[in-house]
């Protein structure tokens, strides 16, 4: 697998989960880690609340986006999910805690991970050494001294 995602999720019509991902970061081969959240609808006689854990294939083109899912519960929850926009099978979670029931669900997740905030930092370490170029003081900033 090429994503883990440990973490909540409460599912009675409208589904809300939020984890703590750990990636390789699949076919574009960076690792990463954070948290991601998702909210979606749930469609079917499913109503319970689970701690999970999910296992993916890829990296965060799967975790993060619109995934539809088979959810099947009863004390133990078992879920299959699908990349909506490549209709591929991407991965599955198992949980527990309390409820029932069988649904399909739509959800949107996103995610805030590290690799975002040394993204963040090179980005505003770049502007800052435009803007003290654009006005002539000198610079200390190395291109690629965030790595």
């Amino acid at each position: 697998m090429n994503s883990i995602i440990v973490g909540i999720e409460r599912t009675a019509a409208l589904q809300l989960n939020l984890g703590i991902v750990i990636t390789d970061g699949g076919a574009t081969g960076n690792p990463d880690a954070g948290i991601v959240g998702g909210v979606g609808v749930a469609v079917g006689p499913e109503v319970g609340a689970t701690a999970f854990l999910t296992f993916l294939v890829g990296g965060r083109e799967n975790f993060e986006g619109r995934t539809d899912s088979l959810n099947f519960s009863a004390g133990l929850e078992l879920e299959f999910h699908k990349n909506a926009t490549t209709r591929d099978w991407i991965g599955f979670t198992i949980g527990y805690g309390p409820g029932a029931g069988v649904s399909l669900s739509a959800t949107n997740s996103a995610a805030a991970t590290i690799g975002d905030a040394i993204d963040l930092a090179r980005s505003i370490a770049r502007r800052i050494s435009e803007i003290a170029g654009s006005i002539g003081a000198p610079v200390a900033i190395k291109e690629n001294s965030c790595q």
